[in-house]
């Protein structure tokens, strides 16, 4: 069950609710340095009230997944294989999507959900939470049965909601409207408390400073170190696990320190990438997202000698170009490049499929935009060809092999729509719900 109460800062302080004695507190990270912070706050606080033979079982099913962030845990070859299997990867295009990032919210909540049942959890502020990690307290809800749910008590201040839109928005949003998920749910309970007095907000500036033995911390440790090389290591394993905030954090940073070289070419490339996915969905209301997309995706370009990610590259570069800042042709000719790229001979067959089938499905909004339907047709008729020849070699992201499927699919079904042709429409829309019968429960 949720308690949401709403108020200033001055006016929450002292609700009872707050101080719920033996409650689960989750510290903020104001920041956005860590990646999936509500469980692991969680697993801190539940490290001095749980026996650690407990703790130990509840993670085991989910050890390689739970990895990615748990860098402490000593794992069998297997769960290795595991681990690299679900984590983000740089030449991937999904990593962005529940359906990617769903199977580490899963782990999180299962291996949690029976340490946190009966329990009280509480929220003192959602400065700094991050929106999967939140997904995760959410899933609770659904995982356990009703009479074994935590309370989970959230204070929502006004701090949070009325800040402006900027290049951070998109957290914020996600939490709020996780928030407003359950303020609709039935057993909810909703408290608005006035003020005794007006009270100007002030978010939390502290870094969290409680972790679990089995977490090294090692995004706080990169920013309070100032150190270029921890920075750098902070960034990459903050992306690996998806903690797109963090990457962001983190690698402007080091770009400031790091000398110009392979290394800033790669932060480069990640800063990039983590501004895209964490805006993917209101990108175009942010009005600096291009330019800064453009500037380090063309930084991360410089000098790369890898066909496979100079192909990667120009995708980035022909959304940005095409979508964001409506450039049709420009967009349509660096699609063209990135397909070139994508049939390099020194690039592994599998992989070279995907980034191919990628490059066509982005080269097609450009050409659909443009009005060149038959164009736009060819080219996600050509992506699914090419999509089918990834899943018969290696070399591509095993866990977007699907969901790439599934993005196929609705946007060949669209464009069908589009010429007007209702009968190949139907067809896509079949294989839309086949792949999404396919993927089961990868959300979890």
């Amino acid at each position: 069950m949720f308690h949401l109460l709403f108020g200033t800062s001055a006016s929450l302080a002292d609700h009872p609710a707050l101080h719920t004695p033996d409650a689960l507190v989750i510290e903020p990270d104001p920041l956005g340095l860590c990646a999936w912070w509500v469980p692991r706050s969680l697993l801190a606080a539940l490290r001095a009230v749980v026996p650690a033979a407990d703790i130990d079982a509840a993670l085991a099913p989910h050890r390689g997944v739970l990895s990615l962030v748990l860098r402490g845990l000593a794992l069998t070859p297997e769960e290795a294989e595991r681990r690299e299997a679900h984590a983000a990867d740089p030449i991937g295009f999904m990593t962005h999507n529940g359906l990617v990032t769903g199977h580490v919210t899963k782990a999180w909540t299962l291996a949690l959900a029976p340490l946190v049942a009966g329990r009280t959890l509480v929220i003192p502020t959602l400065a700094g939470l991050d929106h999967h990690g939140f997904l995760v307290i959410q899933g609770f809800q659904s995982v356990l049965p009703p009479e074994e749910r935590p309370t989970v008590v959230v204070a929502v201040g006004p701090g949070i909601t009325d800040a402006g839109r900027d290049l951070w928005t998109a957290e914020r949003e996600g939490v709020l409207a996780t928030v407003a998920l359950a303020e609709g749910l039935a057993e909810t309970r909703v408290e608005r408390i006035s003020p005794p007095v007006p009270a100007e907000e002030v978010a939390p500036s502290a870094l969290p400073g409680r972790f679990d033995p089995l977490d090294d911390a090692l995004e706080i440790r990169a920013w309070a170190s100032g150190d270029a090389d921890l920075l750098q290591a902070g960034a990459e394993a903050a992306f690996r696990a998806y903690g797109f905030t963090g990457v962001l954090r983190l690698g402007l940073r080091a770009l400031d320190l790091l000398a110009p070289g392979d290394a800033a070419r790669r932060m480069h490339r990640l800063v990039a990438l983590a501004a895209y996915n964490r805006q993917v969905r209101r990108s175009d209301q942010t009005d600096e997202l291009p330019a800064l997309l453009e500037a380090h995706f063309e930084a991360a370009l410089a000098g790369e000698e890898d066909p496979a990610v100079q192909s990667h590259l120009y995708y980035r570069l022909a959304i940005n170009t095409g979508r964001r800042k409506g450039d049709l042709d420009q967009g349509i000719a660096e699609g063209t490049r990135a397909i070139e790229l994508a049939r390099d001979p020194r690039v592994p067959r599998g992989l070279g499929a995907f980034l191919e089938a990628w490059a066509r499905n982005g080269r097609a909004f450009s050409f659909a935009t443009a009005r060149r339907g038959a164009e736009a047709m060819a080219d996600c008729e050509a992506a699914w060809e090419m999509l089918a020849e990834a899943e018969q070699h290696p070399g591509a992201p095993t866990m977007e092999l699907l969901p790439t499927r599934a993005v196929l699919a609705d946007n060949l079904a669209r464009v069908s729509l589009l010429r007007r042709d209702h009968a190949a429409a139907a067809r896509w829309q079949r294989e839309l719900e086949a792949a999404e019968q396919a993927m089961g429960g990868m959300t979890g």
